[in-house]
């Protein structure tokens, strides 16, 4: 019976509509935003491994945008915490745009390492990377 009242739990938690969160602080952002403008515009060799990781192109630093559209933050959440279960955490995500994709940053974790993920512009999965 306990097993049952959980699944019912869950089904009943994913069903709830999802409030974006917040954006995260201009702080926070900042720190994401400059991180990925130096993925973008870095030249070299250890640049270019990078961009491959976070399968970003080499694009001017005006190309990394922040978004504070809150329709793209709750699309943003939905995709970035997809397998989560339970509610959403509590405080901001940040979503950069750099030019066909999404950075997303918020609390998921692997160990020690938060989980920036990059995504399409319909929020289709590309890559997870430990931060």
């Amino acid at each position: 019976m306990g097993v049952l009242s959980f699944l019912a739990a869950a089904a009943v938690a994913l069903t709830q509509p999802v409030h974006a969160p917040s954006c995260a602080s201009p702080t926070a952002e900042e720190l994401i935003a400059s991180r990925l403008r130096e993925v973008v515009t870095d030249k070299g060799v250890e640049a270019d491994l990078d961009r491959r990781m976070y399968n970003l192109p080499r694009v001017p630093a005006d190309s990394v945008i922040a978004v504070h559209d809150e329709n793209v933050c709750e699309r943003a959440a939905r995709a970035y915490y997809r397998y989560r279960l339970g509610p959403m955490p509590e405080g901001g995500l940040i979503v950069v745009r750099v030019r066909s994709r999404y950075a997303v940053y918020g609390a998921n974790r692997a160990g020690e390492w938060t989980i920036m993920s990059i995504f399409s512009l319909a929020f289709e999965p590309i890559v997870n990377i430990a931060m």
